[in-house]
């Protein structure tokens, strides 16, 4: 069973490896506002984010089998106490892959940051243009000479102001 547990946490690694190459790509694309690679990528990071939750799921599995085998009732879901449970050799392999997979999921959340900042800093960019391009030019509504005959122009733009 430990053999099994070390394999599914190798494959979340993989595939937060994958999801921070992905993730990298992304970035590119978002600087260079390639809008269909940003919807191809995120399709893609979807897919990954998916698989990541039924190997969690197969890990949870696996983890409370162990847990059954060897008859243990009282343990909290932490690394330590199940690496207090196995042997040294697959101790060394869980010690391993957790390092492993703590580091890649620090890139990952480093690299989903800077993502963000760039998709918020286009949206702000969007947002401006948006409020720019539908600025109604206007005359007042009073007039102070009632005698002339003032009517307010306003642009006329395909995109309603932004509030």
């Amino acid at each position: 069973m430990w053999q099994e547990l070390i394999s599914v946490l190798n494959k979340i690694v993989e595939s937060y490896n994958s999801l921070l190459n992905l993730s990298k790509q992304k970035r590119a694309a978002l600087v260079t506002v390639n809008v269909a690679d940003i919807e191809r990528l995120t399709k893609e990071e979807e897919q990954i984010v998916t698989s990541i939750g039924k190997l969690e799921q197969i890990r949870k599995k696996i983890t409370n089998q162990i847990l059954s085998d060897l008859k243990v009732t009282e343990i909290e879901d932490s690394f330590m106490d199940m690496l207090s449970l196995c042997d040294k050799k697959n101790a060394d392999q869980l010690i391993k892959v957790h390092n492993e997979l703590k580091n890649v999921l620090k890139e990952v959340g480093s690299s989903n940051k800077t993502n963000e900042t760039l998709i918020t800093q286009a949206l702000s960019v969007v947002n401006y243009n948006i409020n720019v391009m539908s600025q109604a030019e206007s005359t007042p509504t009073y007039n102070a000479n009632p005698s002339e005959n003032v009517q307010a122009k306003v642009n006329k733009n395909l995109f309603d102001r932004l509030v």
